[in-house]
């Protein structure tokens, strides 16, 4: 959970911090990753490197709502994996019986990962209030 938290997490901070500044360059660095996202949410929007994003172009809501459809499709998808009563462990077995409770493997109720949890739900708030300013409700949360 802790590790694949983190990652919703850093797809809305990006998402956020992309939005913000109003524009993001696209480097031989950072290439792949903007592709990675894009293809993973089904976008057909694909970047080059050398390219610079703006505020206003197709590209650029592309790249911003695939980053928040990435963060949002790994909570879901986390969620299928907490226990009944939204316990989470340490770890998650993916090749474990169907039985939510047979998924967690190692320490139970790990608080590291309920961190990592309402982090990734902070950072979430806190893109839609930036799109939003004062709202007050996670609008849309998975």
């Amino acid at each position: 959970f802790l590790t694949s938290y983190y990652v919703a997490e850093h797809a809305y901070k990006a998402a956020s911090e992309i939005k913000t500044k109003g524009q993001v360059a696209v480097n031989d660095l950072n290439m792949n990753f903007f592709n990675s996202v894009l293809e993973g949410t089904g976008s057909a929007t694909r970047v080059q490197s050398g390219s610079v994003l703006k505020a206003g172009d197709a590209a650029f809501s592309d790249v911003i709502t695939s980053l928040l459809k990435r963060g949002d499709n790994l909570m879901a998808r986390l969620e299928s994996f907490r226990g009944p009563n939204g316990e989470m462990s340490e770890q998650i077995d993916r090749d474990a019986a169907s039985d939510n409770s047979q998924y967690q493997r190692s320490i139970p109720n790990l608080t590291w990962s309920y961190a990592a949890y309402f982090r990734a739900i902070k950072a979430r708030q806190n893109f839609i209030n930036s799109i939003s300013p004062g709202t007050a409700s996670l609008r849309g949360a998975p």
